[in-house]
């Protein structure tokens, strides 16, 4: 209306222009009238009432007459009023008939009806069917074609061949005689998944059938045994990584290997286990069975005062599943707790008052505390699984949490960690860039609860990398055998404002630490500049070593370690060890690490050993040199490059951009 209001209004203007523009005089009357009709001509008011008017097209004219009594041309515009239909909601009614006779069209029941066709003649007929909506409205007749065939011929009619594709692909079909005999379809040439085959088969008489589709998952693993075998596939080869997989036997993960796929599902008759030291990755909630295989405990029990030793053969432990039961733990000679964090306290599985802790199984993401004195013992963590997700993270308590691995693949905790090492039972201080594997427990400090979280290794991380570690270890000849054992870590940290307190898990050992605000830390950071004391604390007499080694950061250049009671200095960037005797009597602050050219320790730094590799930061050519000033090798390097290592350990010059720099090769 206000659209058809404006264009009333302009056609008026537009008429009293044209007659101002002739003559001055005023307009004195305009009438307008509908549709041609002139004699139902009425005054011009400001609106306009068409509510009489079916849809369609119309008109609308106009004049005028000025003061000297005379009329302007007519003025005619046409405008349209729509059909709005009702909208329909839903199918009210529907009727077929056969072979065009509509007039014999008969109501159709919901789909699926059922039409008798039993009295029809054989040959080619036709259905037609309408339907009508709740508006009222019919549809269009939709017409299809069927033959009925007569009795002789569909006696001496029979499928005689077929034809099939798989995936849409119906270029590269199979087709054949049919034999009576099944037919076989290769499948081994498809990737693991969900897949589709399409078929359909034709009689005696030439004529081919309507097409059929069905979706299937295949899987080719045919036989029990090892992922990596390839034999054990049907295609001869191992899925690549990141498809799906079906699995329809006892696949295995080996130590060492990681399965990567995408979903996977375990069929009827098929288990997937991985074992200590494999991964998994994969995409899907799914049931597997973790191990691991702790060594026998050499020395059982609380530590004997009179031995050099303490226990061996503890280890924090974790289970990827929620509820997985205890029974591959609790068997045979073992010891099994939970820390308690509130109370500080270790409680033990076998105490009947902690029994509420431990009955529902091991929970996903808390680590616990076990040994064994066994032998061959492997425990089995069997129960859903949950792919590997960034947001995934684990809640913590205000101080010490023992925690676990939640997931079946190695991964990255965002910070610091310390772990016990296998077969010592000593707290081993680790940086927490290091990978924790599927089942492996570990324990972390927080100041005010929150949360930890993971990455994936090799991804960006929060953890701190850049540091130089301390290894305690000592030496024990008893009855002509000499044994080593590792007693204690402690972390020089160059990331800012890094600590974390130390974990006496137990009490009867040598311990190393670094004290800071009067604590005594397993971590604790420096900038690198002047003096940072290193405090031991021998528990009795013997023979110890402290090593120290790099994460993160280049070398030892330029690093001292000074046995202040022996007065020895060492140079770390040349010998990376020291060998002492230690005795309860020692003062503790016995040691120092002395940062000296520590401006230049950084950044003169370009290459340092990482494994069987030499990692190289730089541009041009590099050459090494061994102790004697020999030319070891050269090659041009560009950004950063991994090297072989040479083949000789022992201390070497290696020269690039003009900068030189000495690394000891281990």
């Amino acid at each position: 209306m206000n659209r058809l209001r404006s264009i009333l209004l302009a056609v008026a203007t537009v008429v009293c222009t044209t007659m101002m523009a002739q003559t001055p005089n005023a307009i004195t009357q305009q009438l307008y009238w509908l549709d041609g009709d002139i004699s139902s001509a009425q005054a011009v008011t400001s609106t306009v009432d068409i509510s009489g008017l079916l849809p369609g097209l119309h008109s609308y004219s106009i004049r005028v007459k000025d003061s000297n009594g005379l009329w302007s041309s007519i003025v005619t515009k046409y405008f349209v009023i729509p059909y709005y239909e009702p909208a329909a909601t839903a199918i009210a009614q529907r009727e077929y008939w056969i072979d065009g006779n509509v007039a014999a069209r008969t109501a159709l029941g919901e789909s699926p009806a059922v039409i008798s066709i039993g009295s029809l003649s054989s040959g080619l007929h036709s259905l037609s069917v309408r339907v009508k909506d709740d508006a009222g409205r019919w549809s269009s007749a939709v017409t299809k074609y069927f033959i009925i065939p007569s009795a002789t011929e569909s006696s001496s009619v029979a499928i005689a061949r077929y034809m099939y594709w798989i995936d849409g692909n119906v270029a590269n079909c199979v087709t054949g005689n049919v034999t009576g005999s099944a037919i076989g379809i290769d499948f081994s040439a498809l990737s693991e998944g969900t897949h589709t085959l399409s078929w359909r088969v034709s009689d005696t008489k030439g004529a081919w059938g309507p097409v059929k589709t069905e979706t299937f998952t295949y899987s080719n693993l045919t036989a029990a045994g090892d992922w990596n075998v390839a034999a054990n596939w049907n295609t001869g080869v191992v899925p690549a990584d990141g498809t799906d997989v079906t699995i329809a036997a006892d696949i295995t993960i080996p130590s060492g290997y990681i399965a990567n796929a995408n979903n996977i599902t375990i069929a009827d008759g098929g288990s997937l286990t991985i074992e200590d030291g494999g991964q998994l990755i994969h995409s899907n909630t799914m049931n597997v069975t973790t191990e691991k295989n702790p060594e026998k405990a050499t020395n059982w029990g609380e530590p004997d005062p009179a031995s050099p030793y303490v226990p061996d053969g503890w280890y924090f432990i974790a289970s990827p599943a929620d509820g997985a039961s205890f029974g591959t733990v609790t068997t045979g000679d073992y010891d099994l707790y939970r820390f308690d964090n509130a109370n500080n306290l270790w409680l033990n599985q076998k105490n009947v008052a902690n029994a509420s802790l431990f009955e529902n199984g091991f929970q996903r993401g808390t680590g616990y505390l076990y040994a064994t004195n066994e032998e061959n013992v492997t425990l089995q963590f069997s129960g859903e699984a949950i792919p590997y997700e960034s947001t995934y993270t684990i809640p913590l308590e205000a101080g010490w949490n023992l925690v676990g691995n939640p997931f079946t693949r190695n991964v990255v905790p965002n910070q610091s960690y310390l772990t016990l090492v296998n077969a010592a039972s000593t707290t081993a201080v680790t940086a927490g860039s290091g990978e924790i594997t599927p089942g492996m427990g570990i324990a972390v400090y927080s100041e005010n609860g929150g949360t930890l979280g993971f990455t994936l290794p090799g991804e960006a991380s929060s953890a701190p990398s850049n540091n130089i570690q301390m290894t305690l270890s000592q030496t024990v000849t008893t009855r002509g055998e000499t044994h080593t054992t590792t007693i204690d870590n402690a972390i020089v940290s160059f990331n800012e404002n890094e600590r974390m307190p130390k974990f006496d898990l137990l009490e009867g050992r040598a311990k190393l630490y670094i004290p800071k605000s009067n604590n005594d830390y397993a971590i604790a950071f420096s900038n690198r500049q002047g003096e940072v004391p290193v405090y031991f604390k021998a528990k009795e007499t013997g023979r110890y070593t402290i090593s120290v080694e790099t994460h993160g950061c280049a070398s030892l250049q330029g690093v001292k370690l000074i046995d202040k009671f022996e007065n020895v200095v060492i140079d770390l960037g040349i010998e990376n060890s020291y060998t002492f005797i230690g005795t309860p009597a020692d003062s503790r602050d016995r040691f120092i690490i002395r940062f000296e050219n520590s401006e230049n320790f950084e950044s003169s730094d370009f290459a340092y050993q990482n494994g069987t590799d030499i990692i190289v930061n730089g541009n041009g050519e590099l050459q090494i040199f061994d102790v004697m000033g020999r030319l070891v090798s050269q090659q041009y390097v560009n950004d950063i490059e991994i090297i072989a290592k040479p083949s000789q350990t022992g201390v070497y010059i290696f020269k690039l951009e003009g900068k030189t720099q000495k690394i000891v090769i281990k």
